[in-house]
């Protein structure tokens, strides 16, 4: 579940820098992503390399893309899509950011 919810900003992110390209093609770059952290995570012997992890942070990334089609239909105009976004990742980023700092603290 947590692979899955890491990864829908990648998909949202990637379409709002991608909007002309196909959704395979943003799909791929999604994949590419995701690769590349899990080739890191076994080259640096680091959390655990799994094929699960790739699948499960590609649908992620879909779930993303698909959020960011709803904007689409539902805001029309492209500034409004991207007033969404910020507002929304303001409003999960920041609680997200403040866990983090006490976890951190805390450990």
């Amino acid at each position: 579940m947590g692979n899955i919810l890491m990864f829908i900003p990648a998909g949202v992110y990637t379409i709002v820098h991608n909007r002309k390209k196909t959704m395979l093609s943003n799909m791929f770059y999604i994949f590419l992503l995701s690769f590349a952290i899990e080739v890191t995570q076994y080259a640096l012997a680091r959390g655990s390399a799994d094929i699960d992890d790739i699948i499960l942070n590609v649908l992620g990334g879909f779930i993303g893309i698909v959020i960011y089609k709803i904007f689409a239909k539902v805001f029309k105009s492209d500034m409004k899509i991207r007033a969404a976004i910020a507002v929304i990742s303001l409003i999960v980023g920041i609680p997200i950011v403040g866990l983090a700092m006490l976890l951190t603290i805390a450990n």
